[in-house]
């Protein structure tokens, strides 16, 4: 799981040939962990700063990108998942193989590392990031939406809308205005488009993606929700308390009857990424698991439930739906069911 970083392309890995390199100076630099190799007759100069291991493989899977390019006689787009990383959109799972289109299947030579889509382009639908030729973001969204597992075009299309409309949560009215333009265009270029296959998914990814979503974590909790039918939460959901405002990463908001009145009930849904308990300050991040405390005691207070959801639970998708079930209303989830596009089992 990658987590979500600064907005824009992420810087590339410096990758050399096997052809640059001396057969000395490529062992030397081997036995130093200077360099690593990512594919047959190309290594990529480690960056030793790196310490996370998502960012690890994901420096990898950039550095294929760059290899596959490189070696390449003939021009090459790069689409797909490796467009996505390209553009600087954060990945559920790290692709193995580097996703090329070119225009025929002539004269291509096959590598277990790559994968080559035969279609057709518009010079519209393509773009350079840091010299290398890719499908632009739009086009990339689609792509990644027809063919990938919903939950992993979800991560994609989360953040390719957050790049597209740079929603700012204190102006929603607007942000969701934005939001729903380049929604409103991606449908109409799916539907218009050739390709058939996975239509079906491609559009409910589309009409479940939201650029609020903050990390990949928070899009998987929401696709769990969403192709259950477990209602459509509100991202990013502002919270007035005494502590002061707050935002949930999810929150479904129901009324119910109290005492001859009614009042809102919140079920918030929350996905800690752990990250910021690492031990990394002088008090071992207790600090922060105080005010996180704090947070939460608020959020309650306010009305409603706060539900936790940490990394494991997002691979055990039925268990973590069963546990938003049992949070909600009764009368709401008897009708709860896949969704059509949505759900599908790994």
């Amino acid at each position: 799981m990658e987590r979500l970083r600064g907005p824009g392309p992420p810087s590339l890995p410096r990758v050399m040939l096997r052809s640059e390199l001396g057969k000395a100076d490529l062992a030397d630099l081997l036995s130093a962990g200077t360099i690593a190799r990512v594919r047959h007759g190309a290594y990529m100069v480690v960056d030793q700063a790196l310490t996370e291991p998502w960012a690890t493989r994901q420096q990898y899977a950039l550095a294929r990108c760059v290899a596959v390019v490189r070696a390449s006689a003939e021009p090459r787009i790069l689409s797909h998942e490796s467009a996505a990383l390209l553009h600087g959109c954060p990945l559920w799972r790290t692709p193995e193989r580097v996703h090329l289109i070119q225009p025929t299947r002539h004269g291509a030579r096959r590598a277990p590392d790559v994968l080559r889509h035969t279609v057709d382009l518009e010079p519209s639908d393509v773009t350079t990031i840091n010299g290398l030729a890719v499908t632009t973001l739009q086009r990339t969204v689609l792509d990644c939406a027809r063919t990938l597992h919903a939950r992993d075009a979800l991560v994609v299309a989360d953040s390719a809308l957050r790049l597209l409309a740079k929603p700012d949560r204190w102006r929603r009215a607007e942000s969701q205005e934005r939001m729903e333009g380049i929604r409103a265009e991606l449908c109409e270029r799916l539907a218009s488009g050739r390709a058939r296959r996975g239509r079906v998914r491609a559009r409910a990814v589309l009409s479940a993606a939201n650029g609020f979503a903050e990390s990949p974590g928070e899009s998987v909790l929401r696709w769990i929700a969403v192709s259950r039918d477990i209602g459509r939460p509100v991202a990013q959901f502002r919270t007035q308390t005494d502590r002061g405002t707050y935002f949930s990463d999810l929150a479904w908001c129901y009324r119910r009857r109290s005492g001859g009145g009614t009042e809102r009930w919140v079920v918030h849904a929350e996905f800690d990424g752990r990250i910021k308990y690492h031990a990394e300050t002088p008090d071992g991040g207790a600090e922060a698991v105080v005010e996180e405390k704090l947070r939460e005691d608020a959020i309650r207070e306010a009305g409603g439930v706060v539900l936790r959801f940490v990394s494991e639970d997002l691979h055990r998708p039925d268990a973590t739906a069963e546990r938003l079930v049992r949070a909600m209303p009764a009368r709401l989830m008897r009708g709860a069911r896949a969704v059509p596009g949505l759900y599908l089992p790994e």
